[in-house]
């Protein structure tokens, strides 16, 4: 087994590069690095273990065996975690959860759309971060193949969800008795643009090579 990890690892490290590079994110600001200070636990994310054979599998419930499922969940993972982050900021400003997948629109909303939106709701899906990832032109995978993942991800690595509850409530106090202005929901997609730092903390440990080795 050790000889086909092996003749696999140059297909892994690919698409493990190509998914780093995916949807990149801007360099943190000052309010960011506020957040990040208060709300990521390191602690809790250095205990985090490689995933095992059987959990690589059991995501893709059983249809894949350990060789084929690893490099997509290379993948899949750090997606998961960009849309867990995507469910914890519509959460923080009570709204629905994210709408169903759609094709992907780059173009950005113009001034005149966004002083028109009759509502904070309206203004917030004008302004939602907007990622190839989650549409349907993601290249990796359909929509129904991320809830095994988030799935897995809220019952083994639960720091996440709150990581990111805690960052979204700092931006937006909850003792704001649900006013929310536009300036803040600016705010909050700042804060967003930012879970880079976490989502690249989570695969680093749940795919740590060295852990993946000494385990097959």
């Amino acid at each position: 087994m050790r000889l086909l990890f092996a003749g696999n690892s140059m297909l892994i490290l690919f698409i493990i590069c190509l998914s780093l590079g995916t949807n990149a994110l801007p360099a943190p600001n000052k309010l960011h690095k506020i957040t990040k200070g208060l709300c990521d636990k390191e602690d809790e994310l250095a205990k985090i273990s490689c995933m095992s054979v059987r959990e690589h599998e059991q995501i893709w419930g059983g249809m894949l065996k350990y060789q084929s499922a690893y490099p997509l969940n290379s993948v899949l993972i750090k997606q998961a975690v960009e849309h867990i982050a995507r469910e914890e900021l519509r959460k923080a400003l009570n709204l629905p959860p994210p709408h169903p997948w759609g094709h992907y629109n780059s173009t950005e909303p113009s001034d005149a759309e966004l002083a028109s939106a009759p509502t904070i709701e309206a203004y917030f899906d004008l302004k939602e971060p907007r990622l190839l990832s989650h549409s349907l032109d993601n290249t990796y995978f359909f929509e129904h193949n991320f809830p095994p993942a988030i799935e897995f991800l809220d019952r083994r690595v639960p720091v996440i969800r709150t990581i990111f509850n805690c960052r979204f409530s700092k931006v937006r106090p909850l003792d704001s008795a649900g006013v929310t202005d536009k300036k803040t929901i600016d705010r909050m997609v700042d804060e967003f643009s930012n879970i880079g730092t976490v989502s690249n903390r989570v695969k680093e440990r749940l795919f740590d090579f060295q852990c993946v080795f000494n385990n097959l």
